[in-house]
């Protein structure tokens, strides 16, 4: 069996859906990283090359740009299957030459809608669960730890309701911190730690917690249901309550 072997990036995949169409192969694919040779699979390495990219995604826009979108959006999960995913909706849509979003009775559509909902929910029940602590100097930090790489998604959220405010949002899982200030963003990398404030800031959602919170009424498994365990590691109020 034929296998492309890729660096594991979204332009990446592009490059190797070009190469399969090129060479009028159906081949499967594999990250660089994750590949285990075999003496059943001949593989060919496929370098990424912007040229390709671009190429492959203006025809791909030209004909879809919602499903462009919808492949960007993919790649953010965490799902181990999004990369094959992509691939074959890159090359239906492709030799099609239409929409192909809706056509749900393709295994590869139907699991990108699946993906990108899974993705989409997990944004937005973020956009609930992050919590700021202020700095002495004035800034406010929030750290999460999201599943899908999902920073960019939510992050024009809180450049509207901060846009006078300096404040940095962190995704401690995948190493990504934004800077901002005034619509303004400086994007780091590789920072999986946690950065260390003062959390006066974070004793107000005790507070507020404490205040509303009638003991003779707790129901934890409505709790959970509103707020699940998996986020309650950067939410200071929770320590409190459970």
């Amino acid at each position: 069996m034929k296998c492309y072997l890729y660096d594991g990036s979204f332009e990446g995949i592009f490059c190797v859906a070009y190469h399969a169409l090129k060479n009028k192969e159906t081949p499967k694919i594999y990250s660089k990283t994750n590949y285990q040779p075999s003496f059943l699979l001949e593989h060919t390495e496929i370098d990424s090359n912007e040229q390709i990219f671009k190429k492959v995604k203006n025809a791909l826009i030209k004909i879809s740009a919602k499903t462009y979108n919808y492949l960007e959006i993919a790649f953010k999960s965490s799902n181990i299957e999004k990369d094959e995913v992509i691939f074959n909706c890159i090359i239906k849509t492709i030799l099609s030459k239409q929409n192909e979003l809706e056509n749900f009775s393709n295994e590869h559509f139907f699991n990108l809608n699946k993906i990108v909902e899974a993705v989409k929910y997990e944004a937005h029940r973020f956009l609930g669960f992050i919590r700021f602590s202020k700095s002495e100097k004035g800034v406010f930090y929030a750290c999460f730890e999201p599943d899908g790489d999902i920073i960019d998604l939510i992050l024009n959220h809180f450049l509207k309701r901060f846009y006078a405010i300096p404040f940095v949002l962190h995704d401690i899982n995948h190493g990504k911190l934004y800077a901002c200030y005034k619509g303004k963003t400086q994007k780091f990398f590789n920072i999986y730690k946690k950065v260390k404030i003062s959390d006066n800031y974070a004793k107000l959602f005790k507070t507020y917690y404490d205040t509303i919170f009638i003991k003779s009424r707790k129901n934890e498994r409505q709790m959970l249901n509103y707020m699940p365990k998996r986020y309650h590691k950067n939410m200071p109020e929770k320590n409190e309550l459970l």
